[in-house]
């Protein structure tokens, strides 16, 4: 599978949740894209958190995921890494933009984390706010 991904939005799964070697408590989410318009084999496509800036995490997963989804999942709004491995398995539209910082191939960022939903997919909606929740990014137990 490779991780190179032209810019556009995709239908994903979550793959895995793993710890970034580069700082402690950082981690990824791992997204596993299928062969889908101009893909013409299955990707990947990570995000890292960094436990100095929570709020990246919080937005992604107010974007992505309902209020009942969040209760469900994170009844404390505690979101650690053992937490995030029950959403292994969802899915997600993903909006992929590359960026040329001067390497051979471009830097494929993940810029949001939508719902499954077509309009996502197509671009033609949004998600009001919700209510806030306070994540953690504890170590997986």
């Amino acid at each position: 599978m490779d991780w190179l991904v032209p810019s556009g939005r995709y239908h994903a799964t979550l793959a895995d949740v793993v710890p970034y070697h580069k700082k402690p408590g950082q981690f990824r989410l791992i997204f596993k894209i299928p062969r889908q318009g101009a893909l013409d084999q299955d990707r990947k496509a990570a995000k890292i958190y960094d436990p100095d800036a929570p709020h990246w995490l919080e937005r992604d997963l107010r974007a992505w995921l309902t209020e009942d989804q969040l209760s469900q999942y994170f009844p404390d709004g505690e979101a650690g890494q053992a937490e995030l491995k029950a959403l292994i398995g969802a899915r997600a539209v993903l909006v992929i933009t590359n960026e040329d910082r001067g390497q051979t191939n471009p830097l494929v960022c993940i810029s949001e984390i939508l719902p499954c939903k077509r309009q996502f997919l197509e671009g033609t909606a949004t998600e009001p706010a919700g209510r806030k929740f306070r994540f953690s990014f504890a170590a997986a137990a």
